[in-house]
């Protein structure tokens, strides 16, 4: 069950970079986490960018939304002491997150959208609006730059860095205002979201086949020696 911000004291909101407050804060309202890979230095920068966002292990993710949430967090408290965690998404967690990453010249969401307040997560390039999936759709797939350049949708299948992480910029992911609640998805926008997506489990195939490969270039990037990595 999800629980509105409205009903914990201020006090008891987490602080910025404390990982025990904010998993304090994620067993209220109910999230599944997992750990991510900590970013790394002295990597290209095409591996940089990616490598604190993939998951320490593709069967944690799987698993992370096969349990009861307050079940799996107890479980997952060791892991996840690191403070580079992400949420799982998708309408069986009660969530989905538009990952905004507003493009110069450009609208960040299309203009017909008319969305509720809901809580906000600030990212190094822009945002992700937290909502809860609508009762009446039942599935919705996970997307990439396909309503429009710049939004992805964090759905089933899916996950989102969040805070305390460090993004590989290093830049803190933070809640914007914890005295928003999480409000639910307008129908009108989860029917479209519903029908731009991709078939079931292609987001996952891809997010595997990529953790490989960005796990199989970090190994070797790791047998270099320091300088080799820089200059390469």
């Amino acid at each position: 069950m999800v629980l509105s911000n409205l009903d914990q004291p201020e006090s008891s909101f987490p602080k910025d970079g404390e990982v025990s407050s904010h998993l304090s804060w994620y067993r209220i309202k109910g999230f599944s986490l997992f750990p991510l890979c900590k970013p790394m230095q002295g990597l290209p920068n095409s591996l940089h960018q990616v490598a604190g966002k993939f998951p320490k292990s593709f069967l944690l993710f799987l698993l992370s939304g096969c349990f009861p949430a307050n079940v799996w967090n107890r479980l997952m408290r060791r892991h996840l002491q690191s403070g580079q965690i992400a949420v799982r998404t998708g309408t069986r967690c009660d969530l989905i997150v538009l990952d905004v990453d507003p493009r110069e010249g450009e609208p960040s969401l299309p203009q017909h959208w008319d969305l509720p307040s809901t809580l906000t997560v600030i990212t190094s390039r822009g945002y992700h609006l937290y909502f809860r999936p609508h009762c009446n759709v039942k599935y919705t797939p996970s997307s990439h730059d396909v309503i429009q350049r710049g939004l992805d949708v964090r759905a089933d299948f899916g996950y989102v860095v969040a805070p305390p992480s460090t993004h590989p910029d290093g830049n803190l992911y933070r809640v914007k205002d914890f005295t928003v609640p999480m409000a639910e998805l307008p129908l009108s926008v989860a029917l479209e979201l519903k029908n731009c997506g991709a078939p079931r489990f292609r987001h996952v195939k891809k997010l595997w086949k990529n953790s490989w490969k960005i796990r199989w270039r970090v190994m070797k990037e790791n047998m270099k020696a320091p300088s080799q990595r820089l200059n390469s």
